[in-house]
């Protein structure tokens, strides 16, 4: 009987998680290049169930055991949950703006920050007082000679992440990707730092558009319908906790009770 309710707020906890990911992903439905996250259950181990009724518990000498009857499996619960991030693509808006960039590909541009070097695919970018290229968080955009220093009235950027300035080259954008991109942790903010597993390289296959910018690759549609059933799951949990708690206290108050002689 407690198993039963330990199996039903295990479900219960992964409901939770799976509504503040939920939450998350649709309050940045609008954030520039965010890459929604994904919530993976691991199931417990199974137990295989058996019939007993009608076996001998202590067989005559000389009989075999009779076998027990296969019933099937219980479920244990939920034993852990684990995050995933969507890495697709999001869809381009053009914006007009020649410091607005997005990458068409696996890339990710490099910024350099106080405690480290970060990754992002969000390309809002602006100029500092000194004409230095960062992004909104006042980071520095690096390109392969270092933080990239604009000065002068027309800059254009071209597919290959070329800055040209006035008509000269200026420096080439630092691009790299990941072998395994799920190895990234994520600093909010659409910042990302690799802690050492994630296999960082060279970007050779990306491309880099002037003047648009990747939106998320959140779906409010979908994130809305996996809030209503993870709505109804938490539902049927809790009336399942209820149904053994109420079956628990029966148990207890009438079971053992002496009836009254006849």
């Amino acid at each position: 009987m407690l198993r039963g309710i330990y199996t039903a707020a295990s479900g219960l906890l992964a409901n939770q998680e799976q509504l503040d990911i939920t939450a998350n992903n649709i309050a940045n439905a609008t954030t520039n290049a965010f890459k929604r996250d994904l919530l993976v259950h691991l199931a417990a181990p199974n137990l295989s169930i058996s019939r007993i009724e009608g076996m001998d518990r202590v067989p005559e000498p000389g009989r075999p055991m009779m076998e027990a009857e296969p019933v099937g499996v219980l479920s244990t619960g939920i034993t852990d949950s684990e995050v995933f991030t969507d890495f697709a693509q999001g869809a381009l808006v053009e914006t007009g703006r020649n410091l607005d960039l997005a990458i068409q590909g696996p890339g990710f541009f490099v910024l350099l920050t106080p405690q480290g070097l970060r990754y992002t695919r969000a390309g809002n970018f602006t100029l500092s007082a000194d004409g230095t290229l960062i992004s909104p968080q006042g980071f520095p955009v690096l390109g392969e000679q270092g933080p990239i220093l604009i000065q002068g009235q027309r800059v254009e950027v071209g597919r290959d992440g070329m800055v040209v300035v006035d008509g000269a080259e200026v420096d080439r954008l630092r691009l790299v990707e990941f072998a395994n991109p799920q190895g990234l942790v994520k600093e909010g903010g659409t910042l990302y730092r690799d802690e050492g597993t994630a296999g960082l390289r060279r970007d050779g296959r990306s491309v880099v558009v002037s003047g648009a910018l990747e939106q998320s690759n959140v779906s409010t549609v979908d994130e809305l319908v996996g809030l209503i059933v993870n709505l109804r799951q938490f539902e049927t949990g809790q009336r399942a906790i209820r149904a053994y708690d109420e079956t628990l206290e029966r148990a207890a108050s009438r079971v053992g009770l002496v009836a009254p002689a006849g």
